[in-house]
């Protein structure tokens, strides 16, 4: 796996002799082989070990690693379980092995006692997967016609095409050979093809195992006598069935090297470009002196008539540490880069270097905390004007996520998780945009694959239906409102079936109001959240919204035995009162009496300088004062919200407590049911 770095060294090549020092046995071979990241080569001698070494936990974590690195899910899971049962720590390998496979249940599981500093993080991101792959953005994404059985990845837009890094070759043997995975050193390609094809066609990765030419045990005698040493030429090399090069050709030769080559980008005039290549010349040897670690360092060049010239080293390379995947930003005043040198948050990080008054480089920052992570980030790239970074140290689905950066003051405050398909259980990286197009890399079948994408914003559709209290059908008007800033963004009509709908973002709030030509109006929340970027189609289907239509006319409601006393006295001056019960013991009104509640309401806001009188009573159930209390809490929650309605008009708020009852109250035969004509309040309307 080219792409996720581990503690081990940021993408660096290991070169070695022929042939190795001799060894004690075949396990010296094993992990002199992975030292020097030849982890290819590793596999099958750690695997020929472990036939006769079945607890070498420390083994058994090794070819794990191995198999980890080269995208190998299944067997790195097999291994890693076997070493941890064996007594070995392990780490977050096995959580994160798990969900790249998908699940996450077992990664938070196997998380559960893990004190690596990203555990609470990944465990985290792990439990919401669904929200993160949720995304307010419609992703068509296709499969790319140029990649092949190998890695394409570091896809930039370039002129009427893209430029992108490849190990592709037509064989691999010798010299060509990167021990890593066993494939070609990378270099630097340009196409125009852009043609694309369904995914069932996706090219899969052609990984297999190393062999020997002769047997192990001829070459390796597991004894005290050895005299015989495992000769790396004696390895069977991978033969590579004939691809296409559909129309890829190198980028320019002035910028192919022997070794690894690629993360390209581009001033925005395009005069100048920034590069990743391996050290010239490497100062990190191993004790056998014959192997060497060539880091990474990022070069400039010119860009003249289409060729690369002036290939420069920037001054802040260090040579004991590696410097990768250049970014600069729109204004070119300041270049972002990855960086595993010391002092960082953790396995390798985001820093930045920004341009003098005179036009160089000064040294590098940390682009903080709020974007490191103890894990790895890479792959940062401009995309119109924002900065877009890779990371499997923040909330995420499992591997390399993408996500973008966001700033305040020119410092990063946060990322944003961009969501499924962009991002999947495995790794993905290297997200170019413009305008509503562009590239980004996955490893989701197994070898990295470059995949292009029309992205438009996700709508969703709000509908509902409006209907009347009295089954009128008015000329009712619907409007939506953005709650965020309280704006109107549409007006519509309803259909013959009463019916609306807007098309609306996703992820905000909205009002829904509908009104009368006589001003009666009803509304609503819509929110547009939660929604799965798997739904062909986004509806979400509303309430009812239900006007109250008042009456126009002056009507008695409920008509009682008349009394010698206050209420017998308002009824002298006027008809124009309703009458309404409540439950027992409560404020709340009768579920029968809430219709002409709600028609008093449109009536009172139809109202203007009117005097309304709100008189409420108990019943006989309690004690006198418990009851007195009881009636004041009722009329005043009525008359509130009538006030509430409507202001301007003139409210009283009287209650009688168990003073004036309707029936009688007998103790001995009380009944709820019956003693509800006693729990009423009046309200009276004088205008």
């Amino acid at each position: 796996m080219r792409t996720i770095l581990y503690t081990i060294i940021s993408l660096a090549i290991a070169i070695g002799a022929n042939g190795q020092e001799k060894e004690s046995s075949l396990l010296k071979t094993a992990n002199a082989e992975f030292a020097q990241l030849r982890y290819s080569y590793a596999i099958p001698l750690y695997k020929k070990h472990l036939q006769s070494n079945k607890t070498d936990a420390k083994a058994a974590l090794q070819l794990a690693k191995c198999y980890q690195i080269n995208n190998q899910y299944d067997s790195a899971i097999k291994y890693t379980k076997q070493a941890i049962t064996l007594g070995a720590v392990a780490g977050d390998i096995l959580p994160e092995l798990l969900a790249n496979k998908g699940d996450y249940s077992a990664a938070i599981a196997a998380y559960a006692n893990s004190n690596a500093a990203v555990a609470s993080v990944r465990k985290s991101g792990f439990g919401k997967t669904t929200t993160l792959q949720n995304t307010p953005v419609n992703y068509t994404v296709n499969y790319l016609d140029i990649n092949s059985p190998f890695n394409e990845y570091a896809a930039m837009p370039y002129k009427d095409g893209f430029i992108f890094e490849s190990n592709r070759a037509q064989n691999i043997k010798g010299n060509n050979e990167f021990g890593w995975d066993g494939s070609a050193y990378s270099k630097i390609y340009f196409t125009t093809n852009k043609n694309t094809l369904p995914f069932d066609s996706a090219k899969k990765m052609n990984w297999s195992e190393k062999s020997f030419s002769v047997a192990i045990a001829d070459l390796a005698k597991e004894t005290t006598n050895d005299v015989d040493k495992i000769d790396t030429r004696k390895y069977g090399f991978k033969k590579i069935a004939p691809f296409n090069q559909n129309g890829v050709v190198y980028l320019d030769e002035e910028l192919q090297s022997k070794f690894n080559m690629g993360a390209i980008c581009f001033s925005t005039d395009s005069t100048t470009a920034y590069f990743t290549k391996n050290q010239e010349s490497s100062k990190n040897l191993f004790k056998s002196n014959v192997n060497q670690k060539y880091l990474l360092e990022i070069w400039s060049a010119n860009v003249v008539n289409g060729k690369f010239i002036n290939l420069i080293k920037l001054d802040f390379n260090k040579s004991n540490a590696s410097y990768f995947h250049p970014a600069l930003s729109k204004d070119g005043k300041r270049l972002y880069f990855i960086s595993d040198q010391l002092g960082g948050k953790g396995g390798t990080d985001l820093y930045y270097v920004e341009k003098n008054a005179q036009g160089n480089w000064g040294s590098p920052f940390n682009s903080g905390d709020k974007v490191n992570t103890a894990a790895n980030e890479l792959y940062p790239t401009f995309a119109d004007g924002e900065l877009y970074i890779s990371s499997n140290g923040h909330e995420g689905l499992g591997g390399l996520d993408i996500y973008k950066a966001k700033f305040q003051n020119e410092n990063i405050i946060g990322v944003e998780h961009l969501g499924a398909p962009v991002n999947s259980s495995t790794d993905d990286m290297s997200y170019t945009k413009k305008g509503s197009s562009g590239y980004f890399v996955s490893n989701r079948y197994g070898s990295d694959d470059i995949f292009a994408y029309e992205a438009i914003l996700k709508k969703v559709r709000l509908s509902g239906k409006v209907i009347t209290s009295d089954g009128s059908k008015p000329n009712i008007k619907i409007q939506l409102y953005e709650l965020k800033n309280n704006s109107l963004l549409e007006t519509v009509a309803l259909d013959a079936n009463n019916s609306y709908s807007f098309l609306v973002s996703q992820n905000k709030s909205y009002s829904v109001v509908a009104t009368t030509p006589n001003g009666d109006k009803s509304d609503l929340l819509a929110e547009t959240n939660a929604y799965s970027y798997f739904s062909k189609e986004l509806v979400k289907s509303l309430n009812d919204l239900v006007i109250q239509i008042p009456v126009i006319t002056k009507t008695i409601l409920e008509d009682k035995p008349t009394f010698n006393n206050i209420i017998d006295s308002l009824k002298a001056i006027t008809s124009d009162y309703v009458q309404l019960h409540h439950q027992f013991d409560k404020t709340a009104i009768e579920k029968s009496d809430l219709s002409n509640y709600f028609k008093l309401i449109n009536r009172v806001k139809a109202t203007t300088n009117a005097r309304i009188i709100v008189i409420s009573a108990a019943d006989c159930m309690g004690n006198a004062e418990y009851n007195e209390k009881l009636s004041s809490r009722r009329s005043d929650a009525i008359t509130a919200q009538l006030r509430k309605s409507k202001k301007s008009n003139t409210y009283v708020s009287l209650h009688l407590g168990e003073s004036v009852l309707v029936e009688a109250c007998d103790i001995q035969y009380y009944n709820r049911k019956n003693q509800k004509s006693n729990r009423y309040t009046y309200v009276f309307i004088q205008e």
